[in-house]
Parts: structure tokens; C-alpha cells; sequence
């Protein structure tokens, strides 16, 4: 059995039956306009942020740890301890004995604590003056 339909043109039809067809273009442009309105939004929220806190400075406190007949001592702990102040830091020496610590830049005095079973307590003093990166080696003894 075969339906036959009849298609009524579009102006016959009323206003709210009436497929809506956007103007050539139009979908583009609401494209366009939802992008723009998100930078703008982004600009306008994320801008303010951005500008209220500096890129952090950092130094850099870097060592090499030698035993007494001066090997490297791996796997190592090694407290680095602010001296006026209460930041401090643990890390470990690496395969090859070296350990390296991100500190805050600026002008600031700081004690390196390492303590290995067999060997007396070490400390040693380093001072910060800036983004800089200090350098030290550490002889431990018996």
C-alpha cells in the first residue's frame, strides 16, 4: 500500500508551525560571538590573578657528599635548615652523591645536617645572597 503525502509551501503554513531556517551565515556567526564572549570572560576573570602575584624567585643550594676515603655516599639524607627562620628541607643524595634543593631567593643564611650511621654528624654553613645557585662539598668522618 503506497501513502501519498502532499507538502503545504512553507508561507501557507502558520508562524508557529513554520520550520525556522537561520539566515545564511547565522550559525557562523553565533560561533564566532560564543568564542569572543569566552576570551573576553577568560580576560576579564583570569587577568586580575595573574597580575596580583610575581613569578617566584628561587636559589638553588646544591652538594656533593665524599665519605672519608673519598667515595661518594648515595642515597643519603640531607636536611637543609633556614637559619632565622622555620623553613627547612629534606632530600637525597643521588647516585652520584649530589643533591640539589630549590630555596626561597634572597639574602638568607642556611645550615646543611647530614647524619649517617658510622660516621660523626655533619653541618655545614651556606649563605644565599640572591637567585643564585651555591655550591658546597661535604667530607664526612669517622
Amino acid at each position: 500500500m503506497t501513502r501519498m503525502t502532499t507538502t503545504t509551501p512553507d508561507a501557507a503554513l502558520p508562524a508557529n508551525l513554520r520550520p525556522h531556517r537561520p539566515a545564511p551565515g547565522a550559525p557562523l556567526r553565533g560561533v564566532v560571538f560564543s568564542l569572543v564572549g569566552g576570551i573576553l570572560a577568560c580576560l576579564v576573570v583570569c587577568a586580575p590573578a595573574a597580575a596580583k602575584k610575581p613569578p617566584a624567585r628561587w636559589a638553588v643550594i646544591a652538594g656533593t657528599l665524599f665519605s672519608p676515603d673519598a667515595t661518594l655516599v648515595r642515597g643519603a639524607p640531607v636536611e637543609v635548615r633556614q637559619v632565622n627562620g622555620k623553613k627547612h628541607w629534606i632530600t637525597t643524595t643521588d647516585d652520584a652523591g649530589e643533591f640539589d634543593l630549590p630555596v626561597p631567593a634572597g639574602r638568607a643564611d642556611y645550615e646543611i645536617h647530614a647524619k649517617i650511621r658510622g660516621f660523626q654528624p655533619l653541618t655545614a654553613k651556606v649563605h644565599v645572597e640572591a637567585d643564585e645557585k651555591v655550591t658546597i662539598f661535604l667530607h664526612l668522618q669517622k
